[in-house]
C-alpha cells in the first residue's frame, strides 16, 4: 500500500545466549525438581513455567520494545503524533481523517491520547459501509513527540505489556479488576510498578 515500516530484526544468534531463569521464583528452591512440581500438582505450577521461560519468551514477542523503537522512530523522523499500536491494526480511510482532525485539536500541553479499538473476526466487515464496531478492546495510545512516558520494556505479550501502560495513564477499563501482577513479577521487573 506504499507506506513505509521498519524491520526490528529478529537475532537467532542472541537469543541462543538467552537461559531459562530459575531466579524469578523463589518460594521454593529448586522448585522445578520437587515431586509435586512434577506431578503438576504445585499451585500456580504454570506461573513457575511462565517466570522460568519469561526472559526467553521476552525476546521473541517483546511488543513492548517494539513499540518503544517506534515511539523514538517517531520523535527522531519529528512527527507530531505517533501510534505505536498492535499488530495488524488498521484505520479505514475516513476513520484516519477523523483521528487526524481530531489530533489537530488538542491542546500541546496533552501528552497522550487513545482510540478504542474492535476486534473484526473478519477485514471484509470493516470495509462494507454501515459497519458498526464493538469497542471493547483495549484501546489504542497515541503519544504526542515530546511525551516522556514509554511502555514497560520487560512485560512480555500475555503480562499484561499494554495493559500497564494504560493504568500509568489512568485509562479506566476491565483490566482494572483483573488479577494483580504476580510477586515475582513487582519483585523483578520493576521499576514501573
Amino acid at each position: 500500500h506504499g507506506q513505509n515500516y521498519t524491520i526490528i530484526p529478529f537475532n537467532l544468534s542472541e537469543y541462543e545466549k538467552v537461559s531459562y531463569n530459575y531466579t524469578y521464583y523463589q518460594p521454593i528452591k529448586d522448585v522445578v525438581h520437587t515431586k509435586e512440581y512434577l506431578d503438576k500438582a504445585l499451585k500456580g505450577y504454570q506461573h513457575i513455567d511462565e517466570a522460568i521461560y519469561q526472559d526467553k519468551n521476552l525476546f521473541v514477542t517483546n511488543q513492548n520494545a517494539a513499540r518503544n523503537s517506534m515511539i523514538d522512530i517517531g520523535v527522531s523522523t519529528g512527527e507530531d503524533w505517533i501510534l505505536p499500536w498492535d499488530g495488524n491494526c488498521f484505520l479505514h480511510p475516513n476513520a484516519y481523517e477523523a483521528l487526524y482532525a481530531h489530533l489537530q485539536e488538542i491542546p500541546e500541553s496533552k501528552k497522550y491520547a487513545y482510540t478504542p479499538m474492535n476486534r473484526a473476526q473478519y477485514n471484509e466487515d470493516v470495509l462494507t459501509d454501515g459497519y458498526q464496531p464493538n469497542l471493547i478492546e483495549e484501546p489504542q495510545v497515541i503519544l504526542r513527540h515530546s511525551a516522556k512516558a514509554r511502555f514497560h520494556p520487560l512485560l512480555r505479550y500475555g503480562r499484561r505489556n499494554k495493559v500497564e501502560f494504560l493504568q500509568r495513564l489512568k485509562i479506566k477499563g476491565p483490566w482494572d479488576r483483573w488479577s494483580p501482577y504476580l510477586q515475582w513479577e513487582k519483585e523483578n521487573l520493576g521499576p514501573f510498578f
